[in-house]
């Protein structure tokens, strides 16, 4: 996926950057004739372009340029517009430490009208100084400036990525700590909250509430298990009293056994040791 990159397009040309997880220099690059390239470096006359291509207007199929320079058509090769693919809102959740530290930055964010490095910036609604945007390592964070630089409190450990990704784990700033440091929250994400994302967003809300239900239940279950092993306790000690009360003798021949053995072996003349 390709985005404009307004610094770099020229009046005869339009350039879009590649977004990636990665540091690449990859750009697409269209021209007034209709005809799109892409290189890795745009500023040296095209030298190092990897694929050139063109829509032909007769078959509607895409052709590139093979390397004796003619075109030659290819029915798989796709470029296809894409509306604006960032969402308009954001969930920032987490039932880790962070949530504790700072729990003001969590809640819906909503896309504001300022941007960072081409990315768009996303505020916590009638609240200042609650922004999620890209620092200048391209990390997605939680800062209190819309600004940027600086301000930085939670910070995603992943780098070049156009969209926070809910697979990879948040940080948090500790300030308690000596010096003060980054410390892991895996308890930590941030999805889309668009209605157009409603099947993940639900998806990963029912989890959610299926961790907060399950955990009342299984307190109710160990409390049930516990008070069934307590009375069937209560009624052994019940029954054994009941037997001694029932029998007054409970325990005499044992003891008359054990007396009589100790007799026996009193009455040996010679021990050995």
């Amino acid at each position: 996926m390709y985005q404009r990159n307004k610094k770099d397009t020229g009046p005869d040309f339009t350039v879009y950057t590649k977004m990636t997880l990665h540091n690449n220099k990859e750009q697409l690059i269209r021209l007034q004739s209709g005809t799109f390239i892409i290189t890795e470096d745009i500023f040296s006359n095209l030298g190092s372009v990897q694929l050139e291509g063109q829509d032909d207007p007769v078959s509607n199929e895409w052709e590139y340029k093979s390397q004796s320079g003619t075109w030659k058509k290819d029915p798989l090769f796709k470029l296809t517009p894409l509306d604006n693919p960032y969402p308009n809102s954001y969930m920032v959740y987490s039932s880790g430490l962070s949530a504790r530290k700072y729990p003001e930055f969590f809640g819906f964010y909503n896309k504001t009208k300022y941007s960072c490095y081409d990315y768009p910036v996303y505020g916590k609604p009638n609240q200042s100084q609650k922004f999620l945007r890209l620092n200048s390592e391209k990390q997605w964070t939680l800062t209190k400036t819309e600004l940027c630089k600086g301000g930085t409190i939670m910070k995603q450990n992943l780098k070049g990525s156009p969209f926070p990704h809910t697979s990879f784990p948040w940080q948090y700033y500790d300030y308690a700590a000596i010096a003060g440091k980054y410390e892991d929250d895996d308890q930590m994400m941030v999805y889309s909250a668009d209605k157009n994302d409603a099947t993940e967003t639900a998806q990963i809300t029912n989890s959610l509430l299926a961790i907060i239900v399950i955990s009342p239940t299984v307190v109710i279950i160990i409390i049930i298990i516990l008070g069934l092993f307590l009375l069937i306790q209560r009624r052994q000690k019940a029954n054994a009293q009941e037997t001694v009360n029932e029998n007054p003798y409970y325990g005499e021949e044992d003891y008359e056994e054990e007396y009589q053995e100790t007799a026996v072996v009193d009455n040996n003349d010679y021990y050995a040791m």
